[in-house]
């Protein structure tokens, strides 16, 4: 495969799944939009030693007395909870809830997207309720939430004949205390939620467009409905806001090396502060997928391939595990080893302690501090539920 095959099929890849929306409120907010910022080059530091990849070291398995944190799946329109092995505990049935889009669990609510709107299900009472209704039918969408914990986001995208990519996004948020779902902003184009700023009272978008790399940040005002400042930076395939709204690392922050880097910006800085660079182990590797910040905003994960992201050889990627950047020190080190290739990053638990890594027919729980790992098969066609 070349390298412009790749590139439309990451393009392709990407649209798909990380530029999650769908519906329009009401009445679509009118968006000033800043002038865009520039970027000065970024600053490669010195290549890092080249750091030894053990391949295939024993990990310790999770002892049996460990209580795992419940994860919650959907099958059949039927929502399940499992702690550990299967089978899972069926909690509610979703009934006449048609495709699903996303689904997201915070405390005893979870949120079910469908094509026509957002249900409730309260776990305590398996209670289910319509709370939100979209004007047209959602192609794609996700939740995400706030990093104050009271609010969910998310984020739908519908048809639109007059946006220039024939999409337009709509976000808006759940609020947990008051039970009500509010519009906060649709945009003529795809955007992707990166999570929520320092203060809680904004809102960072991820302008995808539709290239694999990346140039725009917009801030929006939660309660003006409004783009209030446009950041511009450089990166490519992947970007994450860390839970603080502090730091967004990307790959490739220069497009220099291509994804043999990790930059990590300070979003709050001055405009055009270059980011902090980190060389990735074994070049040329890459990072598939995503990464996934701990809660401390101190510590960054990822999965490692061998080779370029465009140029994987046809017998398959090689796989180097699991990786962590600890940010204030740059050292990168294996949590854990021996994952297997076909899993992604998925989540990782509030508290820090759990990674969760899955696959078509099960996930692996990863001990972020003793390495242990703890695979549960689930039901094929499963619809795992996101959450904290």
């Amino acid at each position: 495969m070349n390298k412009l095959h790749f590139h439309l099929l990451m393009v392709c890849t990407l649209f798909l799944t990380g530029c999650m929306s769908i519906a329009k409120p009401t009445q679509a907010t009118p968006i000033p939009v800043t002038t865009s910022l520039l970027v000065s080059p970024s600053q490669i530091l010195e290549p890092a030693p080249t750091i030894t990849i053990v391949k295939t070291l024993p990990n310790p398995t999770v002892s049996s007395d460990v209580i795992l944190p419940a994860l919650f799946y959907i099958l059949d329109s039927k929502v399940f909870e499992q702690v550990g092995d299967p089978p899972g505990k069926e909690v509610a049935d979703l009934a006449d809830a048609g495709p699903i889009l996303a689904a997201f669990q915070t405390g005893e609510v979870l949120l079910v997207m469908g094509e026509q709107g957002i249900q409730r299900l309260k776990l305590s009472d398996s209670t289910i309720e319509k709370i939100f209704n979209f004007d047209k039918p959602a192609r794609y969408g996700n939740f995400i939430s706030a990093s104050d914990g009271h609010n969910v986001f998310f984020i739908i995208i519908v048809d639109d004949p007059q946006a220039e990519f024939t999409s337009s996004c709509q976000v808006g948020f759940y609020d947990l205390n008051l039970d009500v779902i509010t519009p906060v902003i649709t945009y003529p184009n795809a955007m992707r939620i990166l999570g929520s700023a320092k203060d809680n009272r904004g809102l960072y978008l991820l302008y995808t467009g539709q290239s694999t790399d990346f140039g725009r940040v917009f801030l929006v005002d939660i309660q003006k409905g409004e783009i209030i400042k446009e950041i511009a930076f450089q990166g490519e395939l992947i970007a994450s806001l860390a839970p603080d709204g502090s730091y967004l690392a990307t790959l490739n922050p220069s497009y220099d090396n291509l994804e043999n880097t990790i930059g990590v910006f300070d979003i709050t800085s001055s405009p055009g502060t270059p980011p902090r660079t980190f060389k990735l182990p074994n070049e040329p590797s890459f990072v598939p997928g995503n990464f996934l910040w701990s809660p401390d905003s101190r510590i960054l994960y990822f999965n490692l391939w061998a080779d370029h992201y465009w140029d994987v050889p046809a017998s398959g990627p090689v796989p180097y595990g699991l990786w962590q950047l600890e940010l204030e020190s740059g050292k990168m080190s294996q949590p854990s080893h021996g994952t297997e290739i076909s899993f992604n990053l998925e989540r990782i638990s509030s508290d820090g302690e759990w990674l969760l890594l899955r696959d078509r027919d099960g996930v692996i729980w990863v001990n972020a501090y003793s390495g242990a790992q703890k695979a549960i098969g689930l039901p094929e066609n499963a619809i795992l539920v996101g959450g904290q």
